[in-house]
C-alpha cells in the first residue's frame, strides 16, 4: 500500500477484494500488509493510518503486517485486531545493534461464531521467539513453559520476554481472556 492517489487505489482494491471474497462465501477476511520500515519496535504513522483506514471499512476480520523484521504492537481498533509486526521467524545472526532482528512473534488467531455468519476473534495466542546462534542456528520459543528449555539463559530470556511484551502491549491491548501467551506444552 502506497501513499497519495496510489493509496486510495490500493485501499479501494483491498476493499473490493474483501467484498468479492465474502460474496463468494468467505466467512473471514484477513488482510496482510507489507511494512515499509525495518527494525522499528513501534507502529509508524503510515502503518497506523493504513490499518485504521482499512479497519474502518468493516471488511476485515484481522489485519497483520510483515516486513518490519522486528516485533511491533498488537492493537484493537474499531473491533478489529491489528498485529503491526511479527519480527522474524527465520534469520541469520544480526549484528548486536540489530538484535531485534533475531526476535519474532507467532500469533494464532482463533475465530468463533454463534450463527456461522458473523465471526469474531475469540482468542489470540502469542508466542515470542528468538533465533539462537552460536555453533548451530536454531529457532527457539520464548514461552513461559519453556518447551525447549531456555533459549539463552534464564535471565536473558526473561529480559527478552519483558522487552517484547512491553512492545506488544504498547497500543492498549492487554493480556486477557482473548489475548494470552501460547503455552506450547499445554497443546
Amino acid at each position: 500500500m502506497r501513499d497519495g492517489a496510489e493509496r486510495e487505489k490500493d485501499v479501494a482494491r483491498a476493499v473490493a477484494m474483501a467484498k468479492k471474497a465474502r460474496e463468494q462465501g468467505a466467512n473471514l477476511v484477513i488482510l496482510q500488509l507489507h511494512s515499509i520500515q525495518e527494525y522499528l519496535t513501534y507502529a509508524d504513522s503510515w502503518q497506523i493510518s493504513a490499518a485504521h483506514e482499512l479497519a474502518d471499512t468493516g471488511e476485515f476480520d484481522f489485519i497483520y503486517f510483515h516486513g518490519s523484521h522486528s516485533v511491533q504492537p498488537l492493537e484493537l481498533y474499531n473491533d478489529t485486531y491489528i498485529a503491526y509486526g511479527l519480527g522474524n521467524a527465520v534469520t541469520v545472526s544480526a549484528p548486536t545493534e540489530r538484535y531485534v532482528n533475531n526476535q519474532g512473534l507467532t500469533v494464532r488467531v482463533q475465530f468463533a461464531s454463534s450463527d456461522q455468519k458473523t465471526w469474531r476473534v475469540a482468542k489470540i495466542s502469542y508466542l515470542l521467539t528468538f533465533n539462537k546462534t552460536g555453533t548451530k542456528y536454531a529457532w527457539c520459543p520464548l514461552a513461559a513453559d519453556y518447551p525447549s528449555g531456555f533459549c539463552a539463559n534464564e535471565s536473558t530470556d526473561a529480559q527478552m520476554i519483558n522487552r517484547m511484551e512491553k512492545i506488544l502491549f504498547s497500543r492498549g491491548v492487554t493480556q486477557s481472556d482473548i489475548v494470552q501467551p501460547w503455552l506450547i506444552s499445554e497443546e
